[in-house]
């Protein structure tokens, strides 16, 4: 991790809490996520499609649009069920566009169950193969990666910060300083309860 990541990460987790604080911090880390994909997957928006993974994905859409104009916004709605990590998608709002490149808003990508369903779905929808497929997250722990690259041989993972893990109850344990770890629903914290 750079220390420009370490210090990004330093201060979103030093917001939580504090909503306005957290969205400021958290939009940051969205701009400088828009501009590392932009360098490293030659991101352009003709006709590519960012799907939002609701609510926390919402973080991170501002600054793709404010990138690129003219992008192509879909939502899905997705419960992760507690007890067995596995995802449930409640709502489905994606336009009836042709695309060629697809890009996934999920700031946390912790078991993997919520993209793995939202890739399913996109992929059967738009014919959208994974080597088209991009996801963005701020965290992303190692469980999570493995399981989306299994299933879907060729998906891009750009994360702020990789190889994390889980706590027992599903939760990124996002490193904090010398103090241990940060655990957050990042919704609630940009969103509020």
């Amino acid at each position: 991790m750079s220390n420009k990541q370490k210090g990004l990460v330093e201060k979103l987790v030093s917001a939580k809490g504090n909503n306005s604080a957290f969205r400021k911090e958290a939009n940051i880390i969205a701009s400088f996520l828009t501009r590392q994909y932009q360098e490293s997957f030659n991101g352009k928006p003709a006709e590519t499609l960012a799907v939002v993974i609701m609510r926390a994905g919402e973080a991170l859409l501002p600054a793709f649009q404010k990138r690129f104009s003219g992008l192509k916004i879909g939502r899905i709605y997705a419960k992760r069920e507690e007890k067995t990590l596995n995802c449930r998608v409640q709502k489905v709002d994606l336009p009836k566009v042709s695309v060629k490149r697809v890009i996934i808003l999920d700031p946390m990508l912790a078991s993997g169950g919520t993209i793995d369903a939202s890739i399913k779905l996109l992929r059967d929808k738009y014919q959208v193969g994974p080597q088209n497929i991009v996801v963005i997250a701020v965290f992303s722990t190692k469980k999570g990666e493995e399981r989306v690259k299994r299933k879907h041989r060729g998906v891009k993972i750009l994360s702020l910060l990789k190889d994390l893990e889980l706590d027992k109850k599903g939760f990124i344990l996002i490193p904090q300083n010398q103090s241990g770890f940060a655990t957050f629903d990042f919704g609630d914290e940009y969103c509020g309860r």
